[in-house]
Order: structure tokens, then C-alpha cells, then sequence
């Protein structure tokens, strides 16, 4: 059995067991740890998994869904027209692997893996299933915290960034995986480890922690009638005076008066006293644009404008809305798709197929976002093709489609071309 089927068989026991799937950022292959500049706070363990956080988690989820409107493509480079172009290459076998990787999960929960780990870790991998004739069979996605890429101390020249993983199931000891084993998607590179890449909230954690603390202290306002805290004041002194017991008792009376279920009712107090609230009041502390400054900077690291994304803007509007879906469209999803595409070619289709002119590619075709955009681009292109200002073959390419060498000079304007 090699390394990546023994690899397989232990998540397959592992899960057999009922031993848990994931683990904590604090196990292998999680980030490095370090201090933010001027803070005082381990903000990486305050922050805890990413991803538990309500608007990684918003963005994260928007992420995948715009992600599977769009498909795949494989494409084979070719020379036409003096130019190097890209035809789709129908039927290749890396298109049904990425739609069934393998027989428990199907192509879009993968990539919804992968990107939960992209996103909030700069990190995500897949372990490559062999067949027979060591032929490329099944896709696997490791979470990055079980995943950890390593090089061997006695490297022959020390030039080798990488030259194994090193994989730790929960519960189990650590395992090497051959690097050709393993498809490691890097979001740039991690000055601190470069074998790693760079989480996009590497640098976000104090927003990570003061969102979660605003949706605390907000939930927990809604439990205490809206007031941050009360401090009951007895007026009286000496005779008439609450004993200790009476004021416990009148503390219990009071959060079951307010707490819960029970906020907005009357309450009776059995002694004269000054009631203050101690802390500020949500009006006070601008509780909802605390939320929004850390929102916006969260969704701004993944390329997303909070609009796209139904968190409060102030530029909420339906115009600006579709502005802001195309927006996160080309930019996030169009973005991402590209770079993990270029690394789907160099790790897995060129390593694996053996074909140096193949590459993987995203068909936006059937994006719905997209089509006033490609309508335009359309128009615009068949009007300068019908003035006469560019053959068919750039027009062709001007519009991704593949010109044929019988395209080059031809004008819809037939003559000789124009001057200007």
C-alpha cells in the first residue's frame, strides 16, 4: 500500500472510530503564532478557528455558492493567426475528477473546502488517490490544520523548500506524504515560514476578536433589558436598611425580573434606593458602527464589498447593489479562481497528465452577473468589426473565442483595411 492510499485508509479509520475530522488552528500545520504590532493581547488565541466568526463565516459562505455558478474548462495552447490562443480540450478526465473527487463528497464540496482553508488559513490541500498504473483515481481535501508542508534535514543541496507533508490525524501520530502526493493551494508566501502562504486575516486578528466581542456583549445586552449593568443604591442607613440576605434575595429578584424571557417588566422595590447604570448605553458606544468598521475591514481582505454580502453599507441602494455583485464577482471570485486554477495546471495537470500544454481554466459562460458585461463587450467588439477597424481574427480574439488562420485579413468591409 503506497504512502497516499495509507494516508487515505487512516481518515477512513479515523472516521470509522467517530474520531473528530477536524481540529483546532492550534494543531499541526496551524499558522504561526506572533504579536500584532503595539498590542498587548495574544489576539491569535483570542481570535480562535477563523472561521467561527460571523462575518469570515458570511463571506466564506458567499464565496462558495458565486464559486459553483461557473464551471471548468480544460484548455490546450495552440499557435493561430500568429498568435498563441487557448482551445477547450473536450472530454479530458481531470473535468470528471473534479466533478466526482471522490465517492463521498462530490466537486463543489471540495472546492468548498478548499476555500474555507484558502481563505481564512492562506492554506489548503489536497491528497492525490492513485488507481492502478499509479494513475490519478481520487481527490481528497485535508483540512490545513492536519497538514503541514517540511523539508528533510539532510537535503541534498538545501535548495528544496519543500520535499514532504507531514500529516497528523487526530488522535494519531504524524505521517509523511511524498510532496508529488499532495496539491498544496498557497496564498502568497509567509515571510515567516515561506513553505507556508499568508492567511488574508493574518493581520486582522484585533477585528476577528472585536467582532466577536460586539455580538457577545449584543446578545447579552438583549438578555439584560438593553442596559449594559444596574446598581441599586439603598438611601437609608441604619434602622430599615437591607440585611445581606434581603439584598441577595433582591438581586435574584431582579434578574428574573429582567433576564430572559422576563425583560420589560415592572419590578417593585422593597426599599428606597438611586438605581444607575455603570456602563455606557448601546446609543453611547455607537455599538452598531463598532460592528461595521470591523465588518467592512473583514470583508475587505477577501476582496468583498459588505454590500455584495448583505451587511450594513452605506451605500445600500439596488444599483449599487449590482454594482457591488459584479464587483465582488471579478474581483474575489474571478481572482481566485484564476490563481487556484494556475495551480491545479503546475500541481496536478501537467505533474500528473504529463501534457505541458494543457491548463485549467473557468468557463463564465452561464454567470448571470457577468452577461451585461459580455453583452457590451460583444457590442462593442461587432461594431468596431463592422467599421472595418480590425479583422475577423482580432475580433476573435478580442472576444476569447479561437480565430482560424483563414480569419487573419478578413474585413467586414472587404478592400484593403483602413488607415486609421
Amino acid at each position: 500500500m503506497g504512502p497516499a492510499l495509507s494516508l487515505l485508509e487512516a481518515v477512513r479509520r479515523a472516521v470509522g472510530r467517530g474520531l473528530p475530522v477536524y481540529a483546532s488552528e492550534t494543531a499541526a500545520g496551524g499558522s504561526w503564532r506572533w504579536w500584532l504590532p503595539s498590542a498587548q493581547v495574544d489576539y491569535e488565541r483570542e481570535a480562535g478557528d477563523r472561521w467561527d466568526n460571523g462575518v469570515v463565516s458570511i463571506c466564506v459562505g458567499a464565496m462558495c455558492r458565486a464559486w459553483s455558478e461557473a464551471g471548468f474548462v480544460v484548455q490546450r495552447a495552440e499557435t493561430a493567426a500568429g498568435k498563441r490562443v487557448w482551445r477547450d480540450e473536450a472530454g479530458h478526465p481531470l473535468l470528471d475528477l473534479l466533478e466526482t473527487p471522490n465517492p463521498w463528497v462530490s466537486g463543489s464540496v471540495l472546492w468548498a473546502g478548499t476555500l474555507l482553508s484558502w481563505m481564512v488559513a492562506g492554506n489548503a490541500y489536497w491528497l492525490k488517490v492513485r488507481g492502478r498504473a499509479d494513475q490519478i483515481a481520487g481527490l481528497v481535501y485535508v483540512p490545513h490544520v492536519q497538514m503541514r508542508p517540511m523539508a528533510d534535514r539532510e537535503n541534498p543541496d538545501g535548495r528544496q523548500l519543500v520535499t514532504y507533508f507531514e500529516y497528523t490525524p487526530i488522535g494519531g501520530s504524524a505521517l509523511a506524504v511524498p510532496r508529488s502526493e499532495v496539491v498544496h493551494f498557497r496564498h502568497g508566501i509567509d515571510p515567516r515560514n515561506p513553505r507556508l502562504g499568508l492567511s488574508p486575516l493574518a493581520a486582522l486578528l484585533r477585528e476577528v476578536v472585536g467582532d466577536n466581542r460586539a455580538a457577545t456583549y449584543s446578545v447579552a445586552l438583549l438578555g439584560n433589558m438593553g442596559v449594559p449593568g444596574l446598581v441599586f443604591s439603598p438611601r437609608e442607613s441604619g434602622v430599615g436598611a437591607p440585611t445581606p440576605e434581603q439584598r441577595r434575595a433582591f438581586r435574584e429578584q431582579v434578574r428574573d425580573a429582567f433576564g430572559g424571557e422576563g425583560v420589560g417588566r415592572a419590578l417593585m422595590m422593597p426599599f428606597p434606593a438611586d438605581v444607575t447604570a455603570p456602563g455606557l448605553s448601546p446609543e453611547q458606544m455607537g455599538l452598531a458602527r463598532l460592528r461595521d468598521v470591523p465588518a467592512g475591514r473583514l470583508c475587505a481582505a477577501f476582496g468583498i464589498d459588505p454590500l455584495a454580502v448583505h451587511l450594513p453599507s452605506d451605500q445600500k441602494t439596488y444599483a449599487n447593489y449590482r454594482e457591488a455583485r459584479e464587483a465582488f464577482y471579478e474581483e474575489a471570485v474571478v481572482g481566485t479562481r484564476s490563481e487556484l486554477c494556475r495551480q491545479v495546471t503546475r500541481q496536478l495537470l501537467r505533474a500528473d497528465y504529463d501534457e505541458p500544454d494543457l491548463r485549467l481554466w473557468s468557463d463564465y459562460a452561464d454567470v448571470r452577473v457577468l452577461q451585461d458585461d459580455r453583452d457590451k463587450l460583444y457590442r462593442r467588439v461587432g461594431d468596431v468589426y463592422a467599421r472595418g477597424v480590425v479583422d475577423r481574427a482580432t475580433a476573435k480574439d478580442l472576444l476569447g473565442l479561437p480565430p482560424d488562420p483563414a480569419d487573419v485579413g478578413v474585413y467586414a468591409r472587404p478592400g484593403t483595411p483602413p488607415s486609421s
